[in-house]
């Protein structure tokens, strides 16, 4: 006696919800193992088969249940008659495979933050070029260009997802893909443009936005600035007009009072030899009335003299002179 085996194990898989729904998708799968088992007399006797799963596939849940049939004895069944001897014996089963939880729980929660990134990075994006335009920096560009190639590894951390394509593609990795390369454009874009064209362009000058205000206002400070130093130089030169004008009166106003002094000075001494005592300076006063002391001090000697040789008779003699002299020595 020997068993052998009729046909080879048949496999059906039924997909319930496909790969498009991952990670909830789930599939059927239908095996039927057909067996015999041949007698001493050549007939086919009925065979038990046993199946048994020694490896659960990771990430997925199985539920197994034997298939029934109208012939069903127990868990195998005939495809024929019992008492015909070219029966075979069939044994078939089913399995229910999905995704386990822990599994649907992680793909969300990574689908979740990558939407949450990008809508911070578009958000961000939109602040800056359109609601508070300011100046963009290298750093920020960087940033959404890095977050842009990231979500592709982002999104191949999901245990066991199908390739591009799917549900959660098409209702999140392309969208956040498309977003992110807007905003990433628009960064680069503002960060070109803000050192090849700082001046605010029609849409800011349409809008009134903060980037046109601060160039209008900074534009008016210059104006302003230059209009304060050009009244500034205008004051310091009529200021300096001034002072040159004062200088050169005062020059004048010099020249003409040492003219008239010169000539005051010629008149003094072309009258100091008729009148010497009115015009002379304190100097001159004191050399003059030294001069009449030593003049009355010879005088005096010489009356001294005279008198010591004549006596009185040669006063006499002298008259009116003499008695002048006298007079002026005794005084």
């Amino acid at each position: 006696m020997y068993a052998a085996a009729s046909r080879p194990v048949a496999t059906v898989l039924t997909p319930i919800r496909g790969m498009y729904y991952y990670p909830f998708d789930e599939y059927l799968i239908d095996i039927r193992i057909q067996s015999y088992m041949l007698g001493p007399d050549g007939g086919r006797l009925p065979l038990a088969v046993i199946v048994s799963q020694r490896n659960q596939v990771t990430g997925w849940v199985q539920e197994v249940t034997m298939l029934q049939n109208v012939l069903d004895n127990y868990n195998f069944w005939y495809v024929a008659e019992s008492d015909n001897k070219d029966t075979d014996n069939v044994v078939g089963y089913r399995i229910h495979m999905q995704r386990s939880n822990f599994v649907k729980f992680f793909a969300c929660l990574v689908l979740i933050v990558m939407w949450t990134l990008t809508s911070a990075a578009v958000t961000y994006a939109i602040d800056l070029n359109f609601l508070r335009p300011r100046v963009a920096m290298m750093m920020e560009c960087t940033m959404m260009v890095t977050l842009l190639f990231a979500m592709g590894n982002i999104r191949n951390v999901m245990p066991g997802i199908p390739g591009i394509g799917i549900g959660i593609d098409q209702y999140g990795y392309i969208w956040i893909m498309i977003l992110l390369m807007a905003s990433a454009t628009t960064m680069l874009g503002k960060l070109i443009c803000q050192y090849v064209h700082p001046l605010p362009t029609f849409y800011d000058r349409l809008m009134q936005n903060e980037c046109y205000t601060e160039w209008r206002k900074k534009e008016d400070e210059k104006e302003k600035k230059a209009k304060e130093e050009a009244e500034k130089k205008k004051e310091e030169g009529e200021e300096q007009a001034k002072k040159q004008q004062e200088a050169e009166a005062k020059k004048q106003q010099d020249g003409n009072s040492s003219g008239s002094g010169s000539g005051s000075d010629s008149l003094g001494v072309k009258g100091m030899g008729s009148d010497t005592s009115s015009l002379a300076t304190p100097r001159v006063q004191v050399l003059a009335a030294e001069a009449d002391a030593q003049q009355q001090q010879q005088a005096t000697q010489a009356l001294d003299n005279t008198r010591g040789q004549s006596g009185g008779v040669s006063l006499r003699k002298q008259g009116d002179a003499g008695m002048d002299a006298t007079c002026a020595g005794i005084i």
